[in-house]
């Protein structure tokens, strides 16, 4: 029986979790909830479903589908009244919030015993938020620190000034706006690094130590890592955010430059400094292999390094191809050739009622199988590119199509998933300035991602009629 009042998912699995004890000759266990508190019953059926990204999208669609992808055995059932009014109160929530996320952490706080949470500490417990939201949904926490010294800043002080240092503030955020972590190589040369002796290390050792992670090295990816981190693929803004924590790479060898050395070795707080960067780099590898595994996704070795149904920020393409140019290109939505023979296309499927017509594709699923798709409205059949699209086969062009439903949810910029590798059916094409052709996925869309897409929620709950 329910009778503590929570609004803590996490407690409400260490609640259930006390009934669903495995037990010889115990066959099913009966919940009676006398708490009723319809307006965060979302938040009790997500804890059944171990989801840990839940946003305002993601949680309407539960609703509207009677939780239907919750794991066999198990039901929700919600009269039309009650959906009806969880829709509603959907509408009005904030998840992203300061509310929301002070919330979030206290809440794991408590389950921590007390103390403050390091990142690997929501690798170990079940049902946990994602840590990277407490840096997304505010400009103002480029870090999880960041983060924490702001939520922390009566009871451990010391974070404020530990955060006053500009180079430790550097170096926490480089790393972190490339987590979580979609490559591997850019983790394992911080990991190799800051456990050498002077903060340097071979290229060589690199690759040795890649091993422990990668069932096959690619030489070149970490090269390019190496390069990534000492701010090549940077642009000019970038350089400057992070110009007191760029790596050092001579092609042989990469280091810590002398500013985040300086800050790890030789300021006030050096031990906790430590402490929070090998949290970051440890955080990332161990959820890197909780994600990905050892494995290759590559093809026989042939980047991009892409898995299928993946997250990914158009920067973790640039990442994934190994670009070696300006990687600040890579951004926004639509579609890249620069990395030919792979042409990547972004799209979001679900547009603003205010989207300029010039940018409003008739992108749609017509299947789990098919995909409709406009090009860029410069493009005409007849042209070298187009041809490249049509012909994309014949022309060998591999085309990766990457979707996600809305650009923002609660104001915050969504990742595309990644579907695979398309192909343009023979004879699809049709029109010029945008050309509308019909794709072949090579992989079909599952199920419940496939209703996802094709469900629009951003209109749910604003009236009773839904």
């Amino acid at each position: 029986m329910l009778l503590r009042p929570t609004d803590s998912s996490i407690i409400f699995i260490q609640q259930l979790g006390r009934g669903l004890r495995k037990l010889d000759g115990k066959e099913f266990v009966t919940v009676l909830d006398f708490i009723g508190n319809y307006k965060k019953s979302f938040l009790m059926a997500i804890a059944l479903n171990g989801k840990q990204d839940y946003d305002r999208d993601s949680l309407k669609l539960e609703v509207a589908n009677d939780f239907a992808d919750l794991p066999n055995g198990t039901y929700i059932h919600m009269d039309k009244i009650t959906k009806e009014q969880i829709l509603r109160q959907l509408e009005n929530e904030k998840f992203m919030s300061l509310k929301y996320m002070k919330e979030s952490y206290f809440s794991f706080k408590h389950v921590c015993g007390g103390k403050v949470p390091f990142l690997v500490d929501y690798l170990k417990h079940d049902g946990s938020i994602d840590p990277v939201r407490f840096t997304v949904f505010s400009p103002n926490y480029k870090t999880y620190f960041d983060f924490a010294a702001y939520i922390e800043k009566e009871s451990h002080p010391e974070f404020s000034l530990i955060n006053e240092d500009e180079s430790f503030r550097q170096i926490m955020q480089l790393l972190s706006f490339y987590s979580p972590a979609r490559r591997a190589e850019e983790w394992i040369i911080a990991e190799t690094i800051f456990n050498s002796e002077n903060y340097i290390a071979s290229v060589d050792e690199i690759a040795e130590k890649a091993r422990k992670y990668l069932s096959f090295v690619n030489n070149t990816s970490i090269v390019h890592a190496c390069q990534t981190l000492s701010g090549t693929y940077f642009d000019t803004s970038e350089n400057k955010r992070y110009e007191k924590a760029i790596f050092n790479f001579d092609g042989t060898s990469v280091s810590f430059n002398k500013n985040t050395v300086d800050s790890l070795e030789n300021s006030r707080f050096s031990a906790q400094k430590k402490l929070w960067v090998e949290d970051l780099i440890q955080y990332n590898l161990l959820r890197y292999q909780n994600e990905f595994g050892s494995d290759d996704y590559s093809e026989n070795g042939t980047l991009p390094f892409l898995k299928l149904h993946q997250k990914y920020t158009m920067r973790d393409a640039a990442l994934l191809c190994d670009y070696t140019k300006i990687h600040s290109s890579f951004r926004g939505q639509g579609l890249i050739t620069s990395a030919k023979p792979d042409y990547f296309l972004f799209v979001n499927l679900h547009k603003d009622a205010d989207i300029k017509d010039s940018i409003n594709y008739a992108d749609k699923f017509i299947t789990p199988d098919h995909f409709q798709w406009q090009s860029p409205n410069s493009t005409t059949q007849n042209s070298e590119f187009g041809q490249n699209l049509i012909r994309n086969i014949e022309r060998k062009i591999r085309l990766h199509l990457f979707v996600r439903k809305f650009e923002k949810v609660e104001n915050i910029t969504q990742p595309f998933i990644y579907l695979g590798q398309v192909s343009t059916f023979p004879g699809s094409a049709e029109g010029n300035k945008p050309i509308t052709m019909k794709f072949a996925l090579h992989s079909r869309v599952p199920d419940e991602l496939f209703n996802d897409f094709i469900t629009r929620t951003d209109k749910m709950g604003k009236n009773s009629d839904n």
